[in-house]
């Protein structure tokens, strides 16, 4: 399928659904997608792979970013872990 195929989709259902927020792009769903895997309790590893991330630290990020948005909307701190990130050893 090819990119601009993609696109055009995303900005076709963008449009039908009444969507007008600038910056929804296809790279938007993809860490959607990935957020709510993790938060689904999906492993890390397995997110790596359907992502395609080479390293696990690239996949990291959805982690930190969840934590902290969670922490955000929740008032949690994570064990004064600076913004939340878990250190990478915990997770291999």
């Amino acid at each position: 399928m090819a990119k601009s195929s993609v696109q055009g989709a995303l900005r076709r259902a963008k449009f039908e659904a009444g969507v007008r927020k600038k910056g929804v792009a296809i790279h938007t769903l993809r860490h959607s997608y990935a957020t709510h895997l993790l938060q689904a309790g999906v492993n890390l590893r397995v997110i790596q792979r359907y992502m395609g991330h080479a390293q696990l630290e690239t996949t990291m990020l959805y982690l930190h970013l969840t934590q902290k948005s969670h922490r955000c909307h929740h008032g949690l701190s994570y064990g004064g872990l600076r913004d939340g990130a878990l250190p990478v050893r915990q997770l291999r």
